[in-house]
C-alpha cells in the first residue's frame, strides 16, 4: 500500500449508476449550475469542456436549437469584458443538428479561467462559467475525477450529474453506454444534464458497446457520438496526460472479444 498512500476515494450511488470520485497526486432548458445562465433567443445548450492533451488549450462544444454563429470569450478575471476571444467553428451533426466548437488557447496550465460562449454578437449567451486549466504535464498537483458508466437521458443521470457537480472535479470520465438513444434528441438530453458539471470539468468520455453502428433503438451511431465529443485522436481510442497521470481510453466496438 505504500505507493497508494496519496490516494483517497469515496463513492455514492444514484439508482443503477455507480460513481467513484478519486483524489490523487498522480428541449426544455435544463437546470444550470455553477452560476452559469443561458440567455437570448437561441442560447448555447449542452455546453461541455474537453481536453486534447495540451494544458494550454481547452475545447468547448455546444449545440443550438437553430443555426447560429459562435464565439467564446475567456480570461483570468470575472467578465465581461474578458482578456481573450475567438470565433468558433459551426458544423452539422449526422442528424443535421447545429453544433459549435471553440478552442480556448494561451491558457496558463493549472490556472482558473472564466468564460462565456454564444453567437458572434453575444445576443444569445451561456455564462459565465469557470474551469481550472489542466496542470503542466508531469506536475504532481492534486486533482479529482469522477467516473461512471451506463447513463442515458434519465432522471438518474440528472441526479448523478448534480452529485458530481457538488464535488467539483477537474475531470469526468463517462465510461461507455452513454446515451441509449439511436437519435439525437436523446443524445442532446444527456449533454443537457452533463452540462451541470461539464461546464467546469473536462468531459473525457469512452465509447461503449452502445455507441456503435448497429441496429437497435438503444445504440447511438458512432458518428453522432463523435460529433458531440471533440476528443483527442479518433475520439474513440485515445490517451491523454493530466499532470503526472496517464489515461487511456479503448474502444472495443460491440464486444470485448472484438480484435479489430
Amino acid at each position: 500500500m505504500e505507493g497508494l498512500q496519496a490516494i483517497r476515494w469515496s463513492g455514492f450511488w444514484a439508482s443503477s449508476i455507480a460513481i467513484i470520485v478519486v483524489l490523487t497526486g498522480l428541449a426544455l432548458l435544463p437546470s444550470f449550475g455553477a452560476g452559469a445562465v443561458p440567455s437570448g433567443p437561441n442560447p448555447p445548450l449542452g455546453v461541455h469542456l474537453s481536453y486534447l492533451d495540451d494544458p494550454s488549450t481547452a475545447v468547448i462544444t455546444w449545440y443550438t436549437a437553430s443555426a447560429s454563429t459562435s464565439r467564446a470569450e475567456w480570461g483570468r478575471s470575472l467578465g465581461p469584458p474578458y482578456e481573450f476571444h475567438t470565433s468558433g467553428t459551426d458544423y452539422s451533426s449526422p442528424g443535421s443538428s447545429f453544433l459549435h466548437r471553440a478552442n480556448l488557447t494561451l491558457l496558463t496550465p493549472g490556472a482558473r479561467y472564466y468564460y462565456r460562449v454564444g453567437d458572434a454578437a453575444m445576443s444569445s449567451v451561456f455564462g459565465q462559467a469557470s474551469f481550472r486549466a489542466a496542470p503542466p504535464k508531469g506536475a504532481a498537483d492534486t486533482f479529482t475525477f469522477a467516473a461512471a458508466g451506463d447513463w442515458g437521458n434519465t432522471i438518474q443521470t440528472l441526479t448523478t450529474s448534480n452529485e458530481i457537480a457538488k464535488r467539483n472535479p477537474n475531470l469526468v470520465l463517462p465510461l461507455g453506454d452513454l446515451y441509449y438513444s439511436h437519435t439525437e434528441p436523446g443524445v442532446k438530453g444527456t449533454y443537457d444534464k452533463w452540462q451541470i458539471f461539464a461546464q467546469s470539468a473536462f468531459l473525457q468520455s469512452a465509447a461503449g458497446n452502445h455507441e456503435v453502428d448497429e441496429s437497435g433503438s438503444d445504440n447511438t451511431p458512432t458518428g453522432i457520438h463523435c460529433a458531440y465529443s471533440n476528443l483527442p485522436g479518433n475520439e474513440r481510442t485515445y490517451a491523454f496526460t493530466w499532470g503526472n497521470t496517464y489515461f487511456v481510453t479503448m474502444d472495443w466496438g460491440g464486444s470485448t472479444t472484438n480484435k479489430s
